[in-house]
């Protein structure tokens, strides 16, 4: 089998010119989902045929790609047609010239002649959210699976598949501009011919640069290399009430008995007001973040250009606003106070622009990035123009696009080199629906976004500027990852592909998300974050 299997890819290694391998897109590794018996349509995944699926703790190594879960299928009777897929719907630059698609596949008891697995990349070409054969394409490729009791790691090329469709346009244009990747699909073809009643596993299923870049085993990532590191900061509740100083004694407060190291960069938001018509009344004091840089601290400001306390009647600032200059003045007063700081501040503007939730984001604001563009460019030149030059300008959308839109694409809002210093990320576990929010992984949370990030703007650092991750008290089942497994794929991401992040900001508000909800999530955050090494300036 394994020479069926590899004659496939014998094309590739000898007429493909190498690329610089990088995950891409996690399309699901399956740690955010509890152990058991999965429920149609859980998270987006379905089955069909006789195919069930089961999610198994302790059946990939734990370390790594792996994590601790995979996807357990059983294949049930002989049948023609049995399989399993994951919906997506969202915006993903797909290019077949040098894009892989990977995942993880172990036989449990295929004791006959091994399977054939069809995997299908269905688009969406007529740009309706939702798959039809007869107007959208369906890209696919037959792999010759292992009969053995040992994990796979399968890399596929994407100019190996073929449209085998009618509908649809023909053309592989899975990107922000043209279509939506749709459906991920692995289907077993052939089965009837083949033993019953077999199983086998699955784990993350991703899309790649360049094939999957792994270490020393084919689950473990490359390694962060000598130079790399990644300093640490907070955001606490005692900055709700303007005691910023106070931001930086109250995280390190949880860790003082085991350790006197401090915060790197004390992270606070200052906005237009704080009263509704008021509009000079919270002004910024420069002497404040003197007395953060004497303590060794970088300040790090998330500059919000509204009226936080405004009824819900008050118009809030648009982005015209701010390019017509209508609040020049208190810009001025800002880059002034800066200024008079006399060192490195950090500052934020218009972050999270690709959501739905603030004044200033793309969607409240005709849907047109260009002039979230403008906007950031205006602050940034007035900023200048006062000689702040000790202000490192961060641009930094959030880790998914809300809406996913074809207008909403974070490249699409990129300021230019010259006026951004660093670029950012917010990622959050668990925020949006109180009732029972979703689940994910740190890898399938940022990924998407770090790609877009070191590929595209590689001579600028990368912070994630926000970071949190709710406790699973909603979620009954003792079975779940809980957030301490959160905190510690984190810290090994950050050491290994994800290595070129330069800050990391816990957003330690409210009871779930605070790094003390619980006893066993703040010693996973000591472990492995607050008393690690690489977790350091250098």
């Amino acid at each position: 089998m394994l020479k069926v299997f590899l004659s496939c890819f014998l094309f590739f290694h000898i007429y493909q010119k190498p690329v610089l391998a990088q995950l891409k897109f996690l399309v699901e590794d399956f740690e955010g989902m509890p152990d058991g018996p999965l429920y149609e349509n859980q998270n987006g995944i379905f089955t069909y045929g006789n195919t069930k699926a089961f999610i198994e703790k302790k059946q990939s190594t734990g370390n790594g790609y792996s994590g601790t879960r995979s996807l357990y299928l059983t294949l049930g009777k002989k049948t023609e047609n049995t399989g399993w897929g994951i919906g997506i719907g969202m915006f993903v630059d797909l290019m077949p010239e040098t894009d892989f698609i990977n995942f993880y596949f172990k036989s449990n008891n295929l004791t006959a002649k091994c399977p054939k697995i069809k995997i299908s990349i269905k688009d969406d070409d007529d740009n309706d959210g939702k798959y039809d054969e007869r107007k959208d394409d369906n890209w696919s490729f037959v792999l010759t699976s292992f009969s053995d009791d040992a994990w796979h790691l399968m890399s596929i090329p994407l100019n190996f598949f073929h449209d085998n469709n009618f509908g649809g346009d023909g053309i592989f244009n899975i990107n922000h501009k043209k279509g939506k990747l749709l459906i991920v699909n692995l289907a077993f073809s052939e089965l009837k011919n083949y033993a019953v009643n077999q199983s086998c596993f699955f784990d993350f299923i991703s899309f790649s640069k360049g094939k999957l870049p792994v270490s020393n085993s084919i689950f473990e990532p490359q390694k962060a290399t000598v130079d790399d590191y990644c300093q640490i900061g907070s955001w606490t509740e005692e900055g709700r009430k303007g005691h910023f100083l106070k931001i930086a004694d109250s995280f390190e407060s949880n860790f003082q008995k085991w350790s006197h190291r401090r915060l790197d960069v004390i992270h606070f938001f200052h906005a237009f007001s704080v009263t509704e018509g008021t509009l000079n009344s919270n002004l910024l004091s420069s002497g404040m973040l003197k007395e953060m840089l004497m303590k060794g601290y970088t300040p790090m400001i998330t500059f919000e250009t509204k009226f936080v306390n405004a009824g819900k009647n008050y118009k809030q600032p648009s982005l015209k606003d701010i390019l017509n200059g209508t609040f020049d003045y208190l810009l001025i007063k800002w880059a002034k106070s800066v200024k008079d700081a006399q060192g490195i501040i950090y500052v934020r503007f218009l972050h999270e622009f690709n959501g739905d939730w603030y004044p200033w984001s793309i969607a409240h604001n005709g849907n047109n990035p260009l002039l979230l563009v403008k906007a950031f460019q205006h602050i940034n030149k007035i900023f200048k123009k006062e000689s702040a030059f000790n202000a490192k300008f961060i641009w930094c959308p959030n880790s998914i696009s809300k809406p996913q839109a074809s207008w909403n694409n974070i490249l699409d809002a990129y300021p230019g080199d010259q006026y951004v210093d660093f670029v950012g990320v917010d990622v959050y576990n668990g925020a949006g629906d109180e009732s029972r929010p979703l689940w994910r992984s740190f890898r399938k949370e940022v990924a998407s976004s770090y790609f877009l990030l070191t590929n595209h703007f590689p001579s600028k650092p990368v912070f994630i500027c926000e970071t949190a991750c709710r406790e699973r008290s909603f979620d009954k089942r003792e079975n779940s990852e809980k957030k301490s497994d959160w905190i510690f794929q984190m810290g090994q991401a950050l050491q290994s592909d994800l290595n070129k992040v330069r800050l990391i900001s816990w957003f330690d508000e409210n009871t779930y998300f605070k790094i003390n909800s619980s006893e066993e999530s703040l010693m996973s955050f000591l472990n492995n974050i607050w008393l690690s090494n690489y977790f350091q300036k250098k």
